[in-house]
């Protein structure tokens, strides 16, 4: 069983998404407040990050590149802010995938399988 940390400020969003991870047969952790990303980090051990990309959007690069800088862990973000610099900056940061809002579940989920399955042939 796999263990996503969820990273999102919107409550309603993180009700829907976790839910549905959940039955999905995910163990889930959630996190709301960015200052405590990498608490929540150490204490969850989790396989995957899945980041809403916070507000202002250079505190949502800052936690890309925190959580880069200090794990190897793999991160989808999701985002209705996706401009083509801001790929450029994503990517280079060393996300692993992202997910366009509104997203369709079975897409997060298909693209969370993928992300795991690719960085367990790494290892």
């Amino acid at each position: 069983m796999y263990h996503i940390l969820i990273i999102e400020d919107e409550l309603g969003a993180l009700k829907s998404i976790s839910h549905f991870l959940k039955a999905k047969e995910f163990v889930v952790s959630i996190c709301t407040i960015s200052g405590q990303i990498n608490e929540a980090i150490i204490q969850n051990k989790p396989d995957l990050v899945l980041l809403e990309l916070l507000h202002p959007f250079n505190q949502g690069l800052g936690v890309c590149e925190d959580i880069s800088r200090n794990s190897d862990l793999p991160c989808i973000i999701i985002s209705d802010k996706l401009t083509t610099k801001t790929l450029q900056e994503l990517f280079s940061l060393g996300i692993d995938d992202l997910v366009a809002k509104p997203f369709n579940t079975n897409e997060v989920i298909l693209r969370i399988n993928s992300v795991l399955k690719r960085c367990k042939n790494r290892n």
